[in-house]
């Protein structure tokens, strides 16, 4: 009786959605993508920034989870300061 009660509950749950798939389907065109190319000199300036904010953290901050945060922030830091910096405008020359 309960095999009967589930196979009856699962054809309910879905007959809806077979209901809403024979609704005409809308393709949507993708945009281009652009390669996107990551310089090495940023890599290394990220991956220096983990090491020594891990470091940092946890010589200073005596908890166990000081090395992830150091890590994290420091890797942060660092794609801040060596990425492009969009959000600073450029001033105008006299």
């Amino acid at each position: 009786m309960k095999f009967f009660s589930v196979i009856a509950l699962v054809c309910l749950v879905g007959m809806p959605t077979v209901a809403a798939a024979s609704e005409p389907l809308v393709l949507v065109q993708q945009a281009e993508v652009t390669s996107n190319e990551i310089e090495p000199g940023r890599i290394l300036a990220v991956g220096a920034g983990i090491v020594v904010g891990a470091v940092t953290f946890m010589s200073v901050f005596n908890f166990p989870g000081a090395g992830l945060v150091g890590g994290v922030t420091g890797g942060l830091v660092s794609d801040w300061w060596y990425g492009d910096r969009y959000d600073y405008a450029e001033l105008e020359r006299k």
